[in-house]
């Protein structure tokens, strides 16, 4: 015998199990963005985790440097790919980085 009860219950538990489901992208999203910049770290810490990555680097004369991070080593950052200058690679001092940009959100 199928008890009116037993169904809304089975029904708020399934409710729920989508729920939780549809939330966990969002929550592994998050967490991922979360990972990308980390204000405890130092600039050459920060860039060097985000090896391979696309970053627009903005430095102390005014100028932006955008590309992909290489290698942070010896107080330099080797950014590959420059943009608009598909060729070209550049070596800047982490001291001359004032701040940079990297795409957070995927999608």
């Amino acid at each position: 015998m199928n008890h009116p009860s037993k169904f809304h219950w089975a029904s708020a538990v399934l409710l729920a199990m989508t729920i939780n489901l549809a939330a966990t992208p969002a929550a592994h999203a998050q967490q991922e963005q979360d990972k990308m910049i980390d204000a405890g770290l130092s600039m050459a810490d920060n860039l060097s985790a985000l090896t391979g990555k696309s970053v627009t680097l903005y430095l102390s004369n005014g100028n932006s440097v955008s590309g992909k991070v290489g290698k942070v080593y010896g107080g330099n950052i080797h950014i590959a790919e420059l943009s608009g200058k598909e060729y070209f690679d550049a070596l800047i001092r982490v001291d001359a980085v004032i701040g940079f940009e990297v795409r957070a959100k995927s999608g």
